[in-house]
């Protein structure tokens, strides 16, 4: 006999879609959810290069700081092709940064909030 456990996820949230520019991402709360699935994507055209970041706060209007898993970002630098990260145990709330470092092209990041 095999017992599965119920592992429950949210929708995915597209967070940008194909920015040029350095932005910040609207606030979103976790309340449910404990991991986050976060899915990087760079344009195939030119040769973009992003420091995308995962910030989390345990309250809306708390000071944002950088998220890991242990000692793992979701870009511990520069990226210059696709990264598709899972961070466990995030806070109430959360936002995403993405800086445009160089080169030419866009991001997309999308979400999907996990419940581990």
């Amino acid at each position: 006999m095999v017992n599965y456990i119920q592992k429950l996820k949210g929708a995915p949230i597209e967070v940008f879609e194909e920015i040029e520019n350095t932005s910040t991402s609207k606030i979103y709360g976790m309340k449910g959810h404990n991991s986050i699935l976060v899915h990087v994507k760079l344009s195939a055209t030119g040769s973009p290069e992003w420091t995308v970041k995962l910030q989390g706060a345990p309250t809306f209007d708390g000071e944002f700081v950088d998220l890991y898993d242990g000692s793992t970002a979701l870009s511990t630098g520069t990226l210059s092709s696709d990264r598709c990260v899972m961070l466990k145990g995030v806070p109430e709330y959360i936002k995403v940064v993405a800086t445009e470092d160089s080169g030419t092209g866009n991001c997309t990041v999308n979400i999907i909030p996990l419940t581990m």
